[in-house]
């Protein structure tokens, strides 16, 4: 049985968390536009003024509930983990927006 590094994985995603918020912060901060799933937020946060990183949350955090919804009793514990995650990338876009 292949045997998982974890903490090689997590340190892969949290990269990958880090890159994907600072581009997603160049993007909206050079004009170049923003990418569909973060659409939404976007014209919510430009329209309403409110923080980018908040709406983002919680539209990621609809989309997770929604996901529950769908997948009924088949759900486990690991898809919540989702949440934590959308907080995480949250923090990151509101820190690569300060900058």
């Amino acid at each position: 049985m292949e045997k998982k590094n974890y903490a090689a994985r997590a340190a892969i995603y949290a990269m990958g968390l880090v890159i994907l918020a600072a581009g997603i912060t160049m993007n909206i901060k050079t004009g170049l536009g923003v990418s569909t799933i973060i659409s939404v937020p976007f014209a919510i946060s430009s329209i309403w003024d409110v923080n980018f990183s908040l709406v983002t949350f919680a539209t990621y955090a609809l989309f997770v509930v929604i996901e529950m919804i769908i997948k009924g009793s088949d759900r486990t514990v690991i898809d919540w983990l989702q949440i934590p995650f959308s907080i995480v990338f949250s923090l990151l876009l509101n820190m690569f927006s300060k900058l």
